[in-house]
C-alpha cells in the first residue's frame, strides 16, 4: 500500500483491537491481538509517500488501516483513519 510520509525501513506493529460501530479502536484489554509486519519498498521524496509491503500475521477488521494511522502514516486516500 502507499502511505503519507517516510516510514522506517522495516517494522512490526502489535496491538489489541476492538470493533466499534464504524471504527476499530486500539484498547489495552478486551480486544483481539493484531500483528502487522511491514517493509518500505520505495519512498518518493517529492510527494512524501512510501510504498509498503505488508504481512498480516493476524487478520482483524481495519487492521492495516488503524496500525498505519496510529504510527502516523495514514494510507493514501483513506477517509476514516486519517489526520
Amino acid at each position: 500500500c502507499i502511505v503519507h510520509g517516510k516510514i522506517e525501513k522495516k517494522g512490526r506493529i502489535e496491538s489489541f483491537l476492538k470493533d466499534g460501530n464504524k471504527m476499530v479502536k486500539t484498547v489495552r484489554s478486551g480486544g483481539k491481538k493484531a500483528i502487522t509486519e511491514f517493509e518500505r519498498i520505495d519512498y518518493d521524496s517529492k510527494k512524501n509517500l512510501s510504498l509498503l509491503e505488508l504481512n498480516l500475521i493476524t487478520g482483524r477488521r481495519h487492521q492495516i488501516r488503524i496500525h498505519l494511522f496510529e504510527l502516523g502514516f495514514p494510507i493514501l486516500g483513506e477517509k476514516i483513519y486519517t489526520n
